[in-house]
């Protein structure tokens, strides 16, 4: 159960917002179960680190899941958030947490690998008008990420 990766975790803001988001959640289920305390704690970090981007995407955008975002036109949205956790300093253009902002592209496909495989299955998790249009919006945006 996803609840127990943020046992470790007081129940804050960044918790709550991944929790709520079944995106992040079916996410975090995708990295498997582990019996490691080790691997669980880096489910769980990965998880908050969504929950963070989605905090600053929402702070940017009228987005409130983070299914909603993975359209091509937000490729700028997620990379003003991105900057926005990493500590990004416009003055120095330095990073405050630089290896967040440079694994944050490989969770972003990741998650749009998992987003891809339930629009296909057509799990009601993730419901869609045009479930063709979203696919096409899933794989550009991934495209956007592996390429830039």
């Amino acid at each position: 159960m996803i609840a127990i990766h943020f046992s470790y975790y007081a129940k804050d803001d960044i918790c709550k917002t991944a929790m709520e988001d079944a995106l992040i959640c079916v996410y975090g289920e995708s990295l498997g179960k582990h019996k490691r305390p080790q691997i669980r704690n880096v489910i769980s970090n990965k998880m908050r680190e969504l929950g963070r981007l989605l905090l600053s995407m929402r702070s940017l955008t009228n987005i409130q899941k983070l299914f909603d975002a993975l359209k091509p036109d937000m490729f700028d949205s997620f990379i003003s958030a991105t900057k926005i956790i990493s500590g990004y300093c416009m003055e120095t253009r330095s990073f405050q947490a630089s290896s967040l902002a440079l694994h944050m592209g490989t969770t972003l496909k990741q998650v749009c690998g998992v987003a891809t495989k339930f629009v296909t299955k057509k799990n009601n998790v993730f419901l869609c008008d045009n479930q063709t249009q979203a696919l096409k919006d899933i794989k550009r945006l991934r495209n956007l990420f592996e390429c830039n």
